[in-house]
This record gives C-alpha cells, structure tokens and sequence, in this order.
C-alpha cells in the first residue's frame, strides 16, 4: 500500500500547489527501482462529480498538485451562491491512488492503491495556518455590533475533520464533542453605524470591516453610440443605450489595529465582496437567517485601495472604492 502525505493531517488548502505527496511502497524484483513506464493514477470525487489525473512515476515520492480540481468543486458548491451565502468553505473529497505498471500498449499491472478522504478549505494560505477548533482567521477579531457576522471553524469529531459556521456574537455553543466560544475571540468591540461590507479572505472565511458613513459616490455614465435615419423628409436620430456604473469612495470608520490589518488587506485582493444593505440592529444577532438572504446583500467589486501606516499612533488607515454592476442600459427601439 502507499502512503498519502499531507502538509498538516487529514486537510489542506484548496489553491495551493503540490500539498500532498504519494510515496509508493511497492518493491520492484530487480535490485534496482526500476520505474520505467510506471504511472499514478488518480481520481478526486466530490457530490457525484469525479475528475482523473495522471502522473509519471520516476522515484517513489510523486508530488501531486489537486488544485485546479479543487477549484472545480468548489465552483459546484458555490452555484447560485447569491442564494446560498452562508455556505460553509469546506468539502470531503475522496481520493483513489492506483500504481500502475503498463506491461505493454494494453496490457496494465496494478502495483498497489489506496483510497482516502481528503478535507479541503477553500483558502489560499498554508495549510499550517488552518487551526483545529479555531476560526478560518488571524488573530484580530473585531465584532462590529448590530451587523450580522458570522465564522467558519474547523473542528475534528471521532477522527473526520468538518467545518461550521457560527454567529460571531454568540456567547458559547456546543458541537459535537467541542465548544466554542466565539464572542471570547473577540480582540475588539466597535458599536456605530457605517458602510459595512464582507470579503472572502485567503483562510476561505469571511472578513469584515465597517467604513465611514460619510462616502463620496461618483456615477460614470457612457454612450454606446447612435446612428441617424431618415424618416421621410426629417431625420431621427437612434440611439444604441447608455449605460451607467456607479462607485462609492470610502473611508475606514475608526482605525484599524496591527493584529487586524491583515485581513483588511485581503479585501484588496478578493474577488466576493459584498455590500450590506439590511438594517443595523440594536441588539446581537441571535438567528444566521439574514445573514443567509441574498436580498440583504449586494456583490460589489473593489477597483481601487490602499493602506496607510501612521507611525505615531501604531495605527493604520484605509481607503478602497468600490464598484456597482451596471445598474442602468436604456434602449431606444
């Protein structure tokens, strides 16, 4: 039988390359390994869909790279994510290893396999920066009240590594065998009303930030140009539309701290940003349902960012502008 080695357990990173190693045990009769037209054959099953990969044996350690597999499940999990925002960024994926040993052009001889289930976390950071019972995050964890937020935690449960999502405000809940007490995470409490917007950070978790209510909104509109007819003894003119992308220019509410910079950075860089459009409430979130909603959020693109550093005060502030999707086509027909 082979052996499958990971970066860290039974888990790893979606997008990273080349996390996992099979070495292959099998002993050749010839004194010396001979690998010649020896190859690893490998299927990645997830929800029905499976996908094959082969790789050319030269020395006992092959090093595999699964990700761009990785990513395809993941799209399939994500679909129609505008409905399902609060899914989970983890899957169990089963892996088949099968050795071969090709005889001939049709003839095969399968020298060992092996089947495992493999956790993967939809992230882009080291596997080792992926703690058990902890959230997918650093070490900043700032709960802006009257928003809904919630975490994504990676826990173990007789020996099968999952992932749950739980309310940032709650005060302690128990899973399985584990409890967890998120609102002890929290490194800081900000209570005031802004523009709070969410982003997929390299953990494969959601980040947070609140930005000033005081925004500059700036609306870009365009032709698409137009052609003139003649109509009779008077001329038309006929327009193809217009469109109109609109973008907002904003501030962070209160400075960030050293431990929480990090994840601010990550929405430079993130392609799910989204925009809350719900009500702030007076009170924690006690439910996950709004939190779920697509009505109560809206996916917004970062165009433009950056990030200050002030010396005196240890301090950091931000700016980013974000993007709306074209929000306006008119048409004459």
């Amino acid at each position: 039988m082979g052996q499958i080695v990971r970066q860290t357990g039974d888990y790893t990173s979606a997008h990273l390359g080349y996390t996992l190693t099979y070495v292959v045990d099998y002993r050749f009769d010839s004194n010396v390994d001979d690998f010649r037209d020896t190859y690893l054959d490998i299927s990645a099953s997830y929800d029905g869909e499976t996908h094959w990969v082969r790789y050319t044996v030269h020395r006992r350690e092959v090093e595999i790279d699964l990700s761009e597999i990785f990513k395809v499940f993941f799209a399939k999990k994500y679909k129609g994510r505008q409905i399902l925002l609060g899914h989970v960024p983890i899957i169990n994926v089963n892996l088949s290893f099968s050795c071969v040993k090709m005889l001939d052009r049709r003839t095969r001889k399968v020298l060992e396999s092996e089947r495992v289930e493999l956790v993967v976390v939809d992230a882009t950071c080291s596997s080792y920066e992926l703690r058990i019972g902890k959230r997918l995050g650093g070490e900043g964890k700032v709960y802006y009240k009257g928003y809904p937020q919630i975490d994504t935690y990676l826990y173990s449960e007789n020996g099968v590594f999952k992932g749950v999502n739980i309310l940032r405000g709650t005060r302690s809940i128990t899973v399985g065998d584990i409890t967890f007490y998120p609102r002890g995470e929290v490194t800081r409490e900000i209570d005031r009303c802004g523009v709070f917007l969410r982003w997929r950070t390299r953990y494969g978790n959601w980040g947070y930030g609140l930005f000033s209510k005081k925004y500059v909104e700036e609306v870009k509109r365009k032709s698409l140009g137009g052609w003139d007819r003649n109509v009779y003894e008077w001329r038309e003119r006929r327009m193809v539309g217009m469109t109109s992308i609109r973008e907002w220019k904003l501030k962070e509410s209160v400075p960030i701290l050293n431990d929480e910079i990090e994840e601010y950075k990550d929405l430079l860089v993130s392609d799910e940003v989204y925009l809350y459009i719900g009500e702030r409430k007076d009170s924690d979130w006690v439910d996950s349902d709004t939190f779920f909603a697509s009505s109560q959020w809206r996916e917004v693109e970062v165009v433009e960012g950056n990030d200050a550093y002030e010396s005196v005060t240890g301090r950091y502030g931000m700016s980013v502008t974000i993007r709306f999707a074209e929000d306006v086509n008119r048409r004459k027909r």
